[in-house]
């Protein structure tokens, strides 16, 4: 039976691929579990025109999330931190912390567009990755210094 992948299958292909499949695991398995559809010409000729708007509207967004990441690439954000008479960091810097620096900066971007797996314990300057798509992203720089004292 042919048919139409509407997900990713590991050992049949990738999404919009046409494939041949045994007949009983398509009624038993693909068709029930909706990861396929039946290949008829009508449905085939459908799916290519989706196809072809998806394209063009995932075209439109790279090229929008590029021009953004063109302006945050390179961006410096300094954050001051007390620390500990033996060199160690009271708090941290969080991706909420640099979420909120890019929103005062007039940049819309999410959480989980922030590659941090842990927050920053330390002083220093680190390389962090805001990522838009599988193909875009930027690197920003973060800076954690010492809070300054006054000692009167």
């Amino acid at each position: 039976m042919k048919v139409i992948l509407l997900e990713n299958l590991d050992n049949l292909g990738q999404i919009g691929d046409i494939v041949n499949v045994k007949d009983g695991y398509a009624r038993n398995y693909l068709l029930p579990k909706r990861l396929v559809a039946k290949a008829d010409p009508r449905k085939i000729k459908q799916f290519e025109h989706d196809k072809q708007r998806a394209e063009k509207k995932l075209l439109r967004l790279r090229k929008e999330a590029q021009q953004i990441a063109d302006k945050i690439q390179g961006i410096k954000y300094s954050y001051e931190r007390k620390i500990s008479e033996d060199g160690k960091l009271f708090g941290s810097v969080s991706v909420t912390d640099i979420l909120k620096s890019l929103k005062d900066s007039g940049f819309e971007i999410t959480k989980s567009q922030i590659e941090l797996k842990n927050p920053i314990k330390q002083l220093g300057i680190f390389q962090i990755t805001v990522r838009f798509d599988r193909e875009v992203k930027a690197e920003i720089e973060v800076e954690v210094t010492e809070e300054k004292q006054d000692d009167e």
